[in-house]
């Protein structure tokens, strides 16, 4: 399944683990936009929140996990053609 995780987080010390806790909670993965990841993973929405939780403070930042739908036909943004490309292909 793919996913879109965005964010709103404060800087600090638990950014990099944080980022490495989206990275270990996915079988690929694809950040371009700076507060947005795509990652293919096996894990459900509930499963990678508790992934990322250590690494965040609920009390300051927000977090957004939601599934990305399989309908290739209804999507839409202004990304570069390899993004689209990354999309199609971890789609399924």
């Amino acid at each position: 399944m793919l996913y879109l995780i965005t964010y709103n987080i404060i800087p600090g010390p638990n950014n990099v683990q944080f980022f490495t806790a989206i990275q270990t909670s996915s079988t690929a993965w694809w950040h371009y936009i700076d507060s947005a990841w795509i990652i293919r993973s096996d894990l459900t929405a509930n499963q990678i929140s508790t992934n990322l939780a250590p690494h965040v403070n609920i009390s300051f930042n927000n977090l957004l996990i939601v599934k990305i739908d399989t309908d290739i036909t209804n999507r839409q943004g202004w990304l570069p053609r390899e993004a689209w490309d990354w999309i199609t292909q971890h789609i399924n």
